[in-house]
């Protein structure tokens, strides 16, 4: 938006979206969506995502959720994560958690 009142005024003026500045989201940022939507609806199907995005995702993610098993945050019934009660507290926290571990991971699996 733009921020100066005056060039946002001539752009409404003239028909046009008063933008400043605009970038392109970054390259997985559909499925960083997708991970986050998941949380907050209280499911996520790992083989989904894995097909949709064409990322093993599911594998790639499985040390962190199958400690957070361990720990009470999440059920794994097959291809799919439920948040317990209490990943459902954290759930938030899990889906960015989620989204860093599976950044640095797929960055590290780009270089190799």
């Amino acid at each position: 938006m733009e921020n100066d009142c005056d060039k946002w005024l001539a752009s409404v003026n003239e028909g046009r979206k008063p933008i400043s500045i605009l970038t392109a989201p970054p390259p997985l940022s559909r499925l960083m969506k997708a991970i986050a939507e998941g949380f907050d609806l209280g499911r996520i199907h790992l083989g989904r995502i894995d097909s949709e995005f064409g990322k093993p995702v599911g594998t790639l993610l499985a040390p962190i959720l199958e400690q957070w098993e361990r720990s009470g945050l999440v059920v794994l019934d097959g291809q799919w994560v439920e948040p317990t009660l209490a990943g459902q507290f954290w759930h938030v926290n899990l889906a960015q958690l989620s989204i860093d571990y599976l950044t640095r991971s797929l960055s590290e699996e780009a270089v190799h």
